[in-house]
């Protein structure tokens, strides 16, 4: 499935995390040349704690294993 994974880049601020996020760039764990998406969103709302999320593949790599998988 292409779903987001959580990453140990983690902060407790708005500002720290989109700091972290303008300067991560996370390669595609197939062709390991483009990137793959990534995202930030809410770890915990008690302790506010923000986290980087990202998917395992580029959307490119992506499709041909989607493409494999159904033939």
């Amino acid at each position: 499935m292409y779903e987001y994974y959580d990453t140990s880049y983690t902060s407790r601020t708005v500002n720290g995390i989109k700091e972290l996020y303008e300067t991560l760039h996370f390669a595609c764990n197939d062709c390991k040349t483009r990137r793959a998406d990534s995202k930030m969103a809410v770890q915990d709302t008690h302790y506010p704690t923000f986290v980087i999320m990202r998917k395992n593949f580029c959307s490119d790599c992506w499709m041909k294993n989607m493409n494999k998988n159904s033939g």
